[in-house]
């Protein structure tokens, strides 16, 4: 029996099915649709203007199509899909590269696979290092790795002043005081009444420290100049003066006064320092508010908000200069509190107590961010010298003059001064005691007032007003800004950072570049390549075609 061999010839049906479409999308593949599934995909392409050719020979993928159709008919169509329903049920897409005219029926169409559209839903993303992509959060504080980016220079969009002590204060409730230190406060001459006695007090301890003085503080107004020239005076009449070691301003808010109980008319304006230990006191000053804007512009970014685009700029107008940053603190405003220590001059300072870099909790004083004030002014004064001196030598010559047998009659100390002679008596016919004694006395009157404390008068930021601090909300100039929003608005922030790239957080487009792609799928290698291109050159993907490269859209987080 002999064996038969049949070649059976299968007939195949061509069924491959070509859309020529009028598409927005480039061959340089810098902008992408994405689409939720592959049926939305579809249905997107096949909505477009189309020409499309039914049942024509298989097309291999990157090879020349030949459509049934004059040349002429075709040169406004860019884009092709077609599926090989023998071979599989998947759409290829593909740019049109060229078209060469073959006769009047048939055109020669090059075509470039769309490597995203056709096996975009075939792959899986890996962590990549991204550089640069459309933040998911775009909260204040969020997003701050450095763009560097030309900036500009800065302008102050807002203004806060803090004034810790001034002349110019309201003067029912100043924020300065005059604060005398005293080695006493015992300023009643002996047998003496109706005069103003400040009432005695426990030497305290200031931080810390025993102290050997009393401190005594007036309002600084002319009222209170005016109380301490007739403090001065009160320890010039018992020739004490020499008991005022010094007087100084300093803020208000460096103890806690405590208004004297003594007698007179100056004890109700005077005020006396606690007898008991005291700490520096503390409190919270005024909230500065920062910018809503950058020199007059509302950006959509809100990165725009941060350093080193935003920040607030601090400066006690006395050499210290501080640049803060708003994310660095709690809700992205810095609270401060002052802190004071009365000595001479004054010790005051402003320490935030919310920054993030400070611990944990976000709370508490971070000293090491504090900002110290300059010191305020030394107060110069005038001590009555003939008064002290009368005070100290007055008793003495008086004893002298009883011991030396003499009857002044009814004269005085001051009359001997005045004359030089001793009132009715003549030189000639006094003892040479009472001569000596009149030769003091003049010699003591003529001596000029002492000046005391510090002379200069020349503290330019006191005096301008300006003892304190300065906050201001420094800002990118207007145009900057825009121009750097607009950036933003397009390429997203910066991100150097190993992750998932994320192409779908927003509204209606993201943009992703990566520094190495990885992606994995059951794919060709040219496709894992070409994929990889497009996101390492960096790539926008846009999630509505309605709104395909309209930039002045909403692009918010979804």
């Amino acid at each position: 029996m002999g064996i038969f061999c049949y070649n059976i010839i299968m007939a195949v049906t061509p069924q491959t099915d070509v859309y020529l479409l009028k598409c927005p999308l480039e061959l340089d593949n810098n902008h992408q649709l994405n689409f939720a599934n592959k049926t939305a995909q579809a249905n997107y392409f096949l909505s477009l203007p189309r020409l499309e050719a039914i049942d024509i020979s298989y097309q291999r993928e990157n090879n020349v199509i030949r459509f049934p159709a004059h040349i002429d008919t075709l040169l406004e169509y860019n884009y092709v899909m077609y599926k090989n329903e023998n071979y599989s049920n998947k759409w290829f897409y593909a740019f049109i590269t060229d078209m060469q005219y073959d006769n009047d029926y048939c055109t020669l169409i090059s075509i470039s696979t769309d490597y995203w559209q056709t096996w975009g839903f075939d792959i899986q993303f890996k962590q990549s290092f991204i550089e640069r992509e459309h933040a998911s959060n775009d909260a204040i504080g969020a997003n701050l790795v450095p763009e560097n980016l030309d900036l500009g220079e800065y302008v102050c969009s807002g203004k806060t002043e803090v004034t810790i002590a001034r002349t110019r204060s309201n003067e029912n409730n100043p924020t300065a005081v005059i604060c005398m230190q005293v080695s006493t406060l015992d300023v009643s001459p002996d047998g003496q009444s109706g005069v103003n006695v400040l009432p005695s007090a426990t030497r305290p301890i200031f931080n810390g420290i025993p102290q050997g003085c009393y401190f005594i503080a007036m309002p600084c107004t002319p009222d209170g100049v005016s109380q301490m020239y007739t403090t001065i005076g009160l320890y010039d009449g018992v020739g004490k003066a020499d008991a005022i070691q010094s007087i100084f301003l300093c803020p208000r808010a460096c103890a806690s006064w405590t208004p004297m109980n003594g007698t007179g008319t100056l004890a109700s304006t005077f005020w006396l320092v606690p007898n008991t230990s005291y700490e520096a006191s503390s409190g919270d000053i005024a909230t500065i508010p920062k910018a809503d804007n950058l020199n007059g512009y509302r950006p959509r970014n809100q990165k725009l908000f941060t350093y080193p685009f935003n920040y607030l700029y601090v400066t006690n107008n006395n050499g210290t200069d501080v640049e803060m940053h708003y994310e660095d603190y709690t809700n992205n405003l810095p609270v401060f509190t002052y802190y004071a220590s009365l000595e001479q001059g004054g010790a005051f300072m402003i320490v935030p107590n919310n920054s993030k870099k400070n611990n944990p909790s976000n709370s508490g004083p971070a000293f090491n961010e504090g900002i110290h004030l300059g010191k305020l002014p030394q107060i110069s004064w005038v001590s009555d010298y003939y008064l002290n001196w009368q005070a100290q030598n007055g008793k003495a010559l008086e004893v002298q003059a009883v011991l030396s047998g003499i009857n002044f009659a009814g004269s005085t100390l001051g009359t001997m001064a005045q004359t030089g002679t001793g009132g009715s008596y003549g030189v000639k016919s006094l003892s040479s005691d009472v001569a000596d004694m009149a030769l003091q006395i003049r010699q003591a009157k003529i001596v000029p007032d002492q000046a005391k404390g510090n002379l200069s008068a020349g503290d330019i930021m006191f005096a301008s007003g300006k003892a304190g601090y300065d906050f201001r909300n420094m800002t990118l100039r207007y145009d900057y800004a825009e121009r750097i929003d607009g950036y933003f608005d397009m390429f997203g922030y910066r991100v150097n950072k190993k992750k998932v790239p994320n192409f779908t957080s927003r509204r209606n487009w993201n943009f992703v570049k990566t520094a190495d792609l990885n992606i994995v799928g059951d794919v060709p290698n040219e496709a894992i390549d070409a994929i990889k291109a497009l996101f390492n050159n960096g790539i926008t993907m846009w999630h509505n075609p309605a709104t395909f490269l309209d930039y002045s859209q909403n692009n918010n987080i979804v």
